[in-house]
């Protein structure tokens, strides 16, 4: 196998790796996660874990990591980003977009990701930062009517 097929492989994984992390960051908004707040969050570390030690091991950073440093993506941002698109490469995964509280949308909201992913930040809809400046995400009108 060559480098290049290596790092496809690896970068695939990466790709998998993050959609399920993005998954166990949804499934902290539904109501039964209180009862296993803990077993949710002991998945949720492991599944960064996971995606940190293949970075490690890659002789390449993944491309969302690579698009995330280039651009200079915060975590959350990066998140943000994963999010948007998850429904691309997952298309069930809009059951997670409106399962818990809420008024149970099919589509990510920003709303969503502070509910769900660790070190919310306001600014990261700011027209300033990577996200909107680059248009790599783009904020409807009316998002917020029922």
């Amino acid at each position: 196998m060559s480098a290049t097929d290596e790092w496809e492989g690896d970068n695939s994984e990466y790709l998998a790796l993050s959609l399920d992390y993005v998954r166990l960051c949804l499934r902290r908004r539904r109501p039964a996660a209180e009862a296993d707040g803990a077993a949710l969050e002991d998945s949720i570390a492991a599944a960064r874990a996971k995606r940190a030690a293949l970075v490690l091991r890659m002789s390449a950073p993944p491309a969302l990591v690579w698009l995330a440093g280039r651009l200079g993506l915060t975590e959350f941002e990066t998140n943000l980003l994963l999010l948007c698109a998850a429904v691309e490469y997952d298309p069930h995964i809009g059951r997670l977009y409106a399962d818990g509280p809420g008024p149970g949308r099919e589509y990510p909201t920003f709303a969503l990701a502070l509910m769900s992913f660790d070190d919310p930040a306001w600014d990261a809809l700011s027209p300033a930062r990577p996200l909107r400046y680059w248009r790599l995400i783009e904020i409807m009108p009316g998002g917020a009517s029922a």
